[in-house]
């Protein structure tokens, strides 16, 4: 049976022990989770989480636009 301690520890038996570890890992092998700086999932060959150039838009007044404010030239925003 498990025990918790007033200073936060928690005991508990072997067997307990053995379960909640087969379960930490049946949910670990679900799914892989993604970490920053990690392969890109969506952009192959380049890195998780940097700043995707080639796709960025000017975005004013929740419209995507391809010129600067007050220019009629198309330009990429970077």
């Amino acid at each position: 049976m498990t025990r918790h301690h007033s200073d936060g520890r928690v005991s508990m038996t072997k067997k307990e022990f053995d379960r909640m570890k087969d379960k930490m890992k049946k949910m670990s092998d679900k799914g892989k989770k993604f970490f920053k700086g990690g392969a890109s999932k969506t952009m192959k060959g380049k890195e998780d989480f940097t700043t995707k150039r080639g796709n960025k838009m000017f975005n004013r007044a929740n419209k995507r636009e391809d010129t600067a404010q007050g220019s009629t030239r198309v330009r990429r925003p970077y």
